[in-house]
């Protein structure tokens, strides 16, 4: 199996079931206040604590994984 990582803009775009779930779970309880709801389905990368780095580098152009989900 060939490991993949991801750059933060290109995991922005795959679903993620565990930020799906805690949205929906908001919108169900009624603790958002929006009137519209939309619920975000998708991987926050950078911004997740899950999310591991392949390289510390930050002036490359950086990648990584999901660290639950781990390499695909």
């Amino acid at each position: 199996m060939i490991a993949s990582a991801y750059s933060e803009k290109e995991a922005g775009k795959k679903f993620c079931p565990f930020v799906g779930i805690v949205n929906l779970m908001i919108v169900v309880a009624g603790l958002s206040k929006k009137d519209e709801y939309t619920v975000n389905v998708y991987c926050g990368a950078g911004q997740c604590m899950m999310w591991r780095w392949c390289t510390d580098n930050p002036r490359e152009n950086r990648k990584g994984y999901c660290g639950l989900a781990g390499r695909v």
